[in-house]
């Protein structure tokens, strides 16, 4: 089961680590089961990287995100 990553803890990656995180968090998103706790972690840490990156006023999603 994949942990929730804090903001906190997002926070102190770079850019890069956080786009690398993401992209493997989504691909792990879509091997998980639908309402499955591990899921759940992975789209709110999903959102927390969104956070820290809107923060910082670098995301830019790729088509389909």
């Amino acid at each position: 089961m994949h942990p929730i990553i804090t903001i906190i803890i997002l926070e102190g990656m770079s850019d890069t680590d956080l786009l690398t995180l993401y992209d493997a968090l989504w691909r792990a998103l879509i091997q998980s089961d639908i309402g499955s706790a591990d899921r759940r972690n992975i789209l709110a840490s999903m959102e927390n990287i969104e956070n820290v990156l809107h923060r910082r006023q670098t995301w830019w999603p790729s088509p389909g995100r």
